[in-house]
């Protein structure tokens, strides 16, 4: 059973600890002990995933982060600094991308966030390399594939700077200014090509 899996591996990494104790280091110490076993990743993301179904205090989130390649930080990154807008459709309605996604109780945030409602999202790294759409819907709690927008599932569609794309939406590599639009079901009558960023984005 994949959650006794999880459990007999965290147990002695809590100690003492209860399970709604659980940071973000003993979550890298649990993906780290099951990778030493020899368990497959689908087999460690779905054994941590137990966990975070559970609903610990805190849990849901420390533990989708190291999974989704993200990490903790007490502070927005500045070696690599971009913005993205995102506009999502279901069934041709567009559905607002909250304030505070990647961010956690004014605590801790990660590389991709978003401060308000806008769709613009914030991507602030204290190193460099990729960040995808996938990655970003990770942070937010909603399943993004080719075929589901969260629990809707049947046909997504996705634009990029205003042109169809025929890849995994979620393969998408974040730059600068991008204007992104993911639908499921009906599209919108008008796909935006561009975004009017704010002064200083």
């Amino acid at each position: 059973m994949l959650h006794r899996v999880a459990l007999g591996r965290v147990v002695p990494i809590l100690g003492d600890r209860r399970l709604d104790d659980l940071t973000v280091d003993d979550v890298n110490a649990l993906v780290a002990e099951l990778s030493r076993a020899g368990r497959k990743r689908e087999t460690i993301r779905k054994s941590v995933k137990y966990l975070a179904a559970a609903k610990f205090h805190g849990a849901r989130d420390i533990l989708r982060v190291p999974l989704i390649g993200l990490t903790q930080l007490t502070s927005e990154g500045d070696v690599l600094h971009t913005h993205q807008h995102l506009d999502v459709f279901v069934d041709g309605k567009h559905v607002a991308v909250p304030e505070g996604i990647g961010i956690y109780e004014s605590q801790w945030l990660t590389e991709l966030h978003t401060h308000d409602a806008t769709g613009v999202i914030h991507l602030e790294s204290p190193k460099t390399g990729d960040f995808t759409l996938g990655q970003f819907f990770g942070a937010w709690g909603v399943r993004l594939t080719r075929t589901c927008v969260g629990t809707v599932c049947g046909g997504v569609t996705w634009w990029l700077n205003g042109e169809k794309q025929s890849r995994d939406p979620a393969s998408l590599v974040l730059q600068e200014h991008q204007e992104i639009v993911v639908a499921e079901g009906r599209p919108p009558s008008r796909i935006p090509p561009t975004y009017s960023f704010p002064s200083g984005l």
